[in-house]
């Protein structure tokens, strides 16, 4: 279809004005008319006439093209759009960016007052029956007295301290917002709610450019991406966003009503899974709505800078507000699992709040956590954290398995609490059993490592071409031509009389040294045939002569050996003396073939280690520069690492025999070499084991367990021993016992078993 242009009609040219000759006379006979006087409003008429017809003619072609109907159904949409939100302005301006303060609201506080108060009283009940058995004499009901006590006191704190929370939360929440907006100066707490759902729109501007209050929410949407971009908003984004907000107040509230409920119950039946579920929720719920929060703001963030011309947005050629209603999907998809799905199953189980199932699912990520850590640990070759990981499984296990018997939905108190009134008459009726661990070492996992094995350095040798390099070397500096002889081990007690005799001091006393621990006898100058002479007569035995240099107590053989006989500051000083005259060296305790070794891959890797050639391979083994020492020692003890790979067993939960079966172990010969390999934690109750000795330990462990009698201990500290099946008191403790740990927990395990079997 042509569509018609709006023209304005062009005058039609008249004739010419005749003119009029007025004359001396006043006038003419006869004067030409005027037509426009003639004609009076015509032309004005048919000139509105064209313009009402162009008007109309484009009005009927909007309508025949279909224009008119779409913007008359855009307006209208606009329009119900505007009407609809209007309601929810408020939901969005008070509780959508930040979580109100619960305990501030009359209702909430009213209900919970009463609720609270209620609960206060039943537990002052319950505390007054406990405080009078304790006073009693019963004892083992003490720490339940403690935990009423501590119940009360939580109860009457619980809305200050939920509405604390509250406040904390927010803080963090408005901190988040300016570091996502990278605004400081706008006060997100006094948005309205118009402006917190146009921000996602239009960005921070909405929050500090006026012009924008103009517009509706509908209008904007539309300016957006059109009538269809409106209505995926609508029903994607604003709706959504409305009900998980007002759901999630709605838990807070109750939660916060409830909570002295909740507390009370869990005093009254000991299931711990009930402040546990309480917990869960109340933090996922928090979560939810902080997530509600981010994920405006960087929306925000990302329709400000789309509209500055940057971002990932604006070079994607997106615009944030058309992909709002994906993100918000994602979003659901995110708080169903986080929220929404743990809230229905804590609805269905409104008395622990499915507490069990979230101790389980700890446990579970927990334990997948742990392995992790373990490989990782073996991969880097990290004993330590391979250890922690086996302890971070060993504990994610065990709450694993107790969030399965939360969920059993039963507790085991009430039956404990009837077999001690009954003096366990009620257990024998209903047949209960109780039963010995099924498994004594159970293999918890793996460690690996690399060990080094450590290189120690003995004796001291200066390394010469000779004798007479030796003498040319230290005579100028003080030493002396000396003997050192060693005395026999018999003899040595009479020596030693001889030593202090006034006839041998005036002869030789000034160039002897003794060294009693070992013999040596180190005879300075030119005494030293005398001194053998006297040594012969008194009839001692005169072998293993060594000749050399000395000073002060410090002798150097003429093969290069140094040995120390005393340990004064002159003696000291004679060695410095000795390493500035003449390089001295250290043997490294290796074997032959591994100093061989070790000594050839050294030279071949000298590019690596600028000292190689100064390590000297003789007969007897590797000699190393004292100076080197420190330099060489690790390299040394790199070459000598091995493989080490150790089986960590667990012994049964609650045990307390450890200790004592290791001092029995160290104590009996047969298993000397098996002790050197077992590392045993009495704290985690656990042993490692060389690989290769598992089977040696699990053999010696189980015959220790054989001649002894596994005994428990109750709260009241009464020996108890099953036999056959049957908790029987015992009186004292066995000479001959594992010590197992508590009876309570025997008893309850034992319990819980008899219910499964019956259920």
């Amino acid at each position: 279809m042509i569509r018609l242009l709006n023209v304005e009609p062009t005058p039609v040219p008249g004739p010419p004005p005749v003119p009029i000759d007025e004359g001396d006379g006043g006038g003419s006979w006869f004067t030409f008319p005027d037509w426009t006087t003639i004609l009076g409003p015509l032309p004005r008429i048919l000139k509105e006439a064209g313009e009402k017809m162009d008007r109309v003619t484009t009005a009927v072609s909007d309508v025949m093209s279909g224009k008119f109907l779409k913007d008359a159904i855009d307006n209208l949409v606009i329009i119900w759009a505007d009407e609809s939100y209007s309601p929810l302005y408020s939901v969005f301006e008070k509780i959508y960016l930040f979580t109100p303060r619960i305990a501030e609201i009359g209702f909430v506080r009213g209900m919970w007052s009463v609720i609270s108060l209620l609960c206060v009283i039943a537990l002052i009940i319950g505390a007054a029956v406990l405080a009078v058995n304790v006073i009693r004499g019963k004892k083992d009901m003490k720490t339940l007295l403690k935990s009423f006590i501590v119940c009360i006191v939580s109860t009457m704190v619980s809305l200050t301290v939920l509405n604390m929370i509250n406040v904390i939360i927010n803080w963090i929440t408005h901190m988040a917002l300016e570091g996502i907006i990278g605004t400081t100066e706008i006060d997100y707490t006094s948005l309205s709610g118009e402006e917190v759902l146009k921000a996602l729109i239009v960005g921070v501007d909405i929050m500090i450019d006026p012009s924008y209050a103009s517009h509706t929410l509908g209008e904007l949407l539309a300016a957006q991406g059109g009538i269809i971009a409106l209505i995926l908003h609508t029903i994607f984004v604003i709706f959504p966003a409305y009900i998980i907000k007002v759901l999630i107040i709605l838990t807070l509230i109750a939660m916060s009503i409830f909570i002295g409920f909740w507390i009370a119950y869990s005093a009254y039946t000991g299931k711990l899974e009930v402040l546990v579920g309480y917990l869960n929720m109340y933090v996922r719920t928090l979560l939810a709505g902080g997530l509600t929060s981010l994920h405006w703001a960087i929306f925000v963030k990302a329709q400000t800078d789309y509209g500055a011309g940057k971002g990932i947005w604006f070079e994607l050629g997106l615009k944030p507000a058309v992909a709002a209603p994906t993100s918000v999907c994602i979003l659901m998809v995110v708080l169903f699992f986080l929220w929404i799905r743990p809230l229905w199953r804590a609805v269905k189980d409104p008395l622990t709040l499915n507490g069990g199932k979230a101790v389980e699912s700890v446990g579970m990520w927990s334990e997948r956590a742990s392995k992790t850590l373990h490989a990782v640990g073996q991969r880097l070759g990290s004993t330590a954290m391979q250890q922690r990981g086996l302890n971070f499984s060993k504990m994610a296990t065990r709450m694993k398995d107790a969030g399965k018997r939360m969920q059993e939905s039963r507790t085991t108190l009430g039956q404990r609490a009837l077999s001690k009134i009954s003096g366990g008459t009620s257990e024998a009726i209903q047949g209960v059993r109780y039963e010995q661990p099924s498994n004594w070492a159970a293999e918890a996992g793996t460690i690996v490592s690399v060990d080094s094995m450590p290189v120690q350095f003995q004796g001291s040798q200066v390394m010469a071409a000779g004798s007479h390099e030796i003498a040319h070397a230290l005579k100028p500096a003080g030493f002396q031509a000396s003997t050192m002889v060693k005395v026999a081990d018999k003899e040595r007690a009479d020596f030693k009389k001889l030593l202090v005799t006034d006839d041998f001091k005036n002869k030789f006393g000034q160039s002897v040294t003794y060294k009693e621990s070992t013999g040596q006898l180190l005879i300075e100058g030119s005494q030293s045939k005398a001194v053998l002479r006297e040594m012969q007569s008194a009839q001692f035995t005169v072998g293993n002569v060594k000749a050399g240099h000395a000073k002060d107590g410090l002798f150097v053989g003429n093969n290069g050996e140094v040995e120390t006989l005393s340990s004064l500051e002159q003696t000291k000083e004679a060695m410095k003396v000795l390493k500035e005259k003449l390089p001295a060296y250290t043997k490294a305790n290796l074997s032959k073939a591994d100093a061989s070794e070790a000594h050839k891959r050294i030279l071949k890797d000298s590019a690596r280690f600028p000292w190689a050639n100064k390590l000297q391979m003789r007969n007897d083994g590797l000699w190393i520069p004292e100076s080197l020492v420190e330099q060489v020692r690790p390299v040394l003890e790199g070459l000598q690492k091995t493989g080490k790979h150790q089986v960590r067993l667990e012994l049964p939960k609650g045990s307390a025999f450890l200790e004592k079966m290791m001092q029995d172990f160290q104590a009996n010969s047969e298993h000397t070499d098996l002790v050197a390999s077992l590392e045993a934690n009495v704290k985690l109750n656990h042993v490692l084991v060389e690989k290769e000795k598992v089977e040696h330990f699990k053999k010696a462990y189980e015959a220790y367990r054989r001649d002894r009698t596994p005994y428990w201990v109750n709260r009241s500290g009464k020996i108890m021993v099953v036999i056959d099946g049957v908790p029987v008191e015992y009186g004292k403790a066995p000479l001959k016992g594992l010590d197992m740990g508590s009876f309570e927990e025997l008893q309850k395990e034992a319990l819980r078993k008899h219910a499964d079997k019956n259920q």
